[in-house]
């Protein structure tokens, strides 16, 4: 009798629990009202892990959790001596190879110039002493010729006069040859015959100021800044601590991208589609109402339970239904309470 009587107060309290997981369930999650599908949630926002892009010893930590910051706000900053360094190395080298070049394009190639006229210059004062001696051979040989024709020299003397002859005018020709290739030379180097030598020392000066920009940029990684306006909602580093490119520093709230999270049962899902406009409250500011939209609809439902398959269990499935808040004023924040109309068509 006893076993019967706690039987049922046990029933009893059970079929409660399930009435006022029904009543919370049917009042707080999900109401069909007059002017649309009312269901509640809480404010949510976008959160951000804000890391370190280059290692280093923290040196200051600039922000604490729920402080509002705005895009560029220095959120910490590490020890930046070892970049300086690295930074004034690389502005040494680029000053070094920038001299280079200037002096390639200015000195030396004068200096190269000068060179190649005073090949030309020698060329062709060799190539006069070889005209010079072919015209003196060319007499010769017509001395002799008219003397050999009263049979004064032996026509030996003849031939050895123009074997002499032939040959100041082979190397008369190889003078000329020679002053042309100069010319030419001479011509190349002030058309630009050094363009190589120049192209590979812009090429070292490119790479000297793309390293230069590099520990410019390292330089500037030893500031960590906010990338968005949003509240400091976790601290994750002190002062003294050595990062790693990738350790998080800190984590933001975006109050420019608030949502609201709720759960529409199955049997109703059909009237909710993406774009809706939404009307959101908060028990904060009584009788204001915020706009939203839908913005995502879950592909897939979820079972409370997830083992009953029963007509009844099926009531009990639930769509989670994202509705974005569209304006804020400022004056929602996260984990706030709210309730959700969304207007029907």
């Amino acid at each position: 009798m006893a076993d019967r009587k706690r039987a049922g107060i046990v029933l009893v309290l059970l079929l409660v629990a399930a009435a006022g997981f029904g009543a919370y369930y049917y009042f707080s999650v999900y109401r069909a009202g007059e002017k649309g599908l009312t269901a509640s949630g809480y404010v949510e926002a976008t959160e951000i892990r804000v890391a370190f892009e280059t290692a280093g010893r923290v040196e200051r930590v600039d922000a604490a959790e729920g402080d509002r910051v705005r895009p560029g706000s220095v959120l910490a900053r590490l020890d930046p001596a070892g970049a300086r360094l690295q930074l004034r190395q690389a502005e040494a080298a680029l000053a070094e190879a920038e001299a280079r070049l200037a002096e390639m394009k200015a000195g030396s190639r004068e200096q190269q110039v000068r060179a190649a006229q005073a090949a030309v210059d020698q060329a062709a004062a060799l190539e006069e002493q070889a005209a010079v001696a072919l015209t003196a051979a060319e007499r010769e040989l017509a001395r002799l010729e008219e003397l050999r024709k009263h049979e004064a020299v032996p026509p030996q003397q003849v031939d050895a006069a123009r074997d002499a002859r032939d040959s100041a005018a082979e190397q008369l020709a190889g003078r000329r040859a020679a002053t042309a290739a100069a010319r030419a030379q001479l011509d190349l180097v002030k058309a630009g015959a050094t363009a190589e030598a120049v192209r590979a020392l812009e090429a070292a000066v490119a790479q000297a100021r793309a390293a230069r920009d590099m520990a410019q940029l390292n330089l500037d990684r030893t500031i960590l800044k906010c990338p968005a306006a949003g509240t400091v909602t976790g601290r994750l580093v002190e002062v003294g601590e050595t990062v790693t490119p990738g350790t998080a520093g800190f984590t933001l709230a975006r109050l420019d991208d608030l949502w609201v999270r709720v759960f529409i049962p199955e049997p109703v899902i059909g009237r909710v589609y993406l774009g809706q406009r939404a009307a959101i409250s908060v028990d904060s500011f009584p009788g204001r109402r915020f706009p939203g939209r839908v913005v995502y609809i879950s592909p897939e439902a979820e079972f409370t339970p997830r083992n009953i398959q029963t007509r009844e269990g099926r009531a009990e499935t639930v769509f989670a239904v994202k509705v974005a808040i569209e304006k804020g004023e400022g004056l929602l924040k996260p984990g706030m309470p709210t309730d959700v109309v969304l207007e029907e068509r």
